[in-house]
């Protein structure tokens, strides 16, 4: 007597829409505008002002 054992369904891949696309590329987007923000004033001498100097700060530190 032979018994066969099931294998488990296979997944499905099922890509992503037009806008779920459109919408983790935003995402990313802000992402990476945050961090790049955030390693300016990590790195930056400023020793005031915190944000608002930074977002104020036109001359820019190079």
């Amino acid at each position: 007597m032979t018994s066969t054992i099931p294998s488990p369904p296979s997944p499905t891949h099922k890509p992503f829409t037009r806008s779920q696309s459109i919408g983790l590329v935003f995402c990313f987007t802000i992402l990476g505008a945050a961090a790049q923000v955030l390693m300016k004033i990590g790195t930056s001498q400023q020793h005031g002002g915190g944000l608002i100097g930074y977002l104020t700060n036109v001359s820019g530190s190079r």
